[in-house]
């Protein structure tokens, strides 16, 4: 036999590593969420061997993955359980009844705020808090010039 794990090798996984999980707006991509970039924010949280779980907000997007590499500004990770290929969950038309709106635009472009006509009020938002912040100053703009 030429290997066998000593005790050393052999530790409880919830001791050595963390399992993270992330939820992602609908309409992420995988090829975003593989992109070291994409973890920008919260690769100072992450540690070699991590496990995370992406999740969208709708359920349909779940994957999993390991990080190989974690750095203060991007994470290296590697896709351990691809998400299934099924149809998505029945979404809303997000026709005119619908704006204005937040959206999501993207790991380089983030949140976005949308106007009654579709056209973008507000972009390169951090958070969906700020955006939803962002969107209620819109909307009580757009009330005051109705007054």
């Amino acid at each position: 036999m030429a290997f066998q794990p000593s005790s050393k090798d052999f530790q409880d996984v919830y001791f050595m590593n963390k399992a993270w999980r992330c939820t992602v707006p609908n309409g992420v991509t995988l090829d975003e969420i593989l992109a070291p970039a994409f973890w920008a924010n919260v690769g100072f949280k992450l540690s070699r061997f991590d496990r995370i779980e992406v999740l969208s907000e709708d359920g349909y997007f779940d994957c999993e993955l390991r990080v190989i590499d974690a750095r203060r500004t991007d994470a290296v990770v590697k896709l351990i359980r691809a998400p299934l290929d099924v149809a998505p969950l029945p979404v809303a038309d997000a026709g005119e009844k619908d704006l204005p709106r937040v959206q999501w635009a993207g790991p380089q472009h983030k949140f976005r705020v949308l106007d009654e006509a579709g056209a973008v009020y507000a972009d390169n938002i951090a958070s969906k808090d700020e955006a939803n912040d962002k969107l209620a100053e819109y909307r009580a703009r757009v009330q005051r010039r109705a007054a």
